[in-house]
């Protein structure tokens, strides 16, 4: 039976750190044995992180692209590249930041990246915006039961499963642009999209 890893994610300090070494270490007196890079983790703290990897202070459980940030960015940014954008630019930026965290994986020794797909996105309306107006200010089981959010849901969902089959074709090319550098790294891709509402896949 596999043992499980049970990880604390940078995310959780590296906003507050300037020095790489001084993160990790302060994750290891808490008493973890792995941590999870996020995609917060920012340029400047990559010097320390590796010195204290390559001490065996800790060990990675598995990376979130993008790490590093990308030059220039401060903050998490998971979606600030999509792979499902029509603008050719801008998926071409997803591979190569992609390749980048494959690469960076690997030097620190992890066998997995989880990613984001990107979203669905209409030219006219704001989903995400309409619906969190609608919900603001009201909890779960009211909302649930509310008919009219129900249908809007429900409208917006048919429109993005249409947008769905050509946006994931573009998610699939930009993947395989990446997946030959991931294997031979021996890497493996994990999917999150909980950021929002038409995250793909849906």
């Amino acid at each position: 039976m596999l043992k499980p890893k049970i990880a604390l994610s940078t995310c959780w300090c590296s906003q507050r750190h300037i020095d790489g070494y001084e993160m990790i270490k302060a994750m290891v007196d808490l008493g973890f044995e792995y941590v999870d890079l996020s995609h917060g983790v920012r340029i400047s703290l990559i010097p320390g992180l590796l010195r204290a990897l390559d001490e065996k202070l800790m060990k990675v459980s598995y990376v979130h692209n993008f790490c590093p940030l990308p030059t220039g960015i401060s903050h998490a940014a998971p979606n600030l590249y999509q792979p499902s954008s029509p603008e050719r630019k801008e998926r071409q930026l997803w591979v190569r930041q992609t390749s980048r965290t494959i690469d960076f994986t690997s030097r620190v020794g992890a066998d997995r990246i989880v990613a984001h797909f990107g979203s669905i996105s209409f030219f006219w309306t704001d989903p995400e915006r309409t619906i969190n107006r609608l919900r603001a200010g009201r909890d779960s089981i009211t909302i649930n039961s509310d008919e009219r959010y129900r249908r809007l849901v429900e409208k917006y969902l048919v429109k993005a499963r249409r947008k769905a089959v050509v946006v994931m074709d573009r998610v699939r090319q930009c993947l395989a642009e990446v997946i030959p550098l991931a294997k031979e790294k021996g890497i493996s891709f994990g999917v999150e999209n909980r950021e929002g509402f038409m995250e793909t896949p849906l």
